[in-house]
């Protein structure tokens, strides 16, 4: 358990040292608003299950993004580009996915989508 938490740890300082100026943005805000999160592993940084709610990543580039088991609920993801992203058992109740781009997205045991207006949804998450 150490090593995962000095693993951690120095993958964020290595990641900030590196000078991702939209990540640290996200991450000292909690809003991203148009900026480029692509490939982003969520997951690791904040980790498994992490606090997201009512995040502002509207226009986002959050491509190849790993946010599995974030929860997402009430989130504003409009507009974003999520090609690629991991959302597997993310909790979306509320998150606004209007106009966002879920092209090759996975939504797999992800709870509370509603893809309304959002574009290219994988056909295995349209309802009949």
């Amino acid at each position: 358990m150490l090593r995962y938490i000095f693993l951690s740890v120095f993958a964020l300082l290595l990641l900030t040292a590196c000078g991702n100026s939209d990540l640290n943005k996200f991450f000292e805000t909690r809003a991203c608003v148009e900026c480029d999160l692509s490939g982003a592993d969520l997951f690791d940084h904040i980790l498994y299950g992490a606090d997201l709610r009512g995040a502002d990543l509207s226009g986002a580039v959050l491509s190849q993004a790993d946010m599995s088991g974030a929860d997402l609920s009430g989130a504003n993801l409009s507009g974003a580009i999520l090609f690629l992203t991991n959302l597997s058992d993310a909790d979306l109740t509320n998150a606004n996915l209007y106009g966002a781009d879920l092209h090759a997205a996975n939504f797999d045991r992800a709870t509370g989508a509603d893809f309304t207006g959002a574009l290219n949804v994988p056909e295995k998450y349209l309802k009949d």
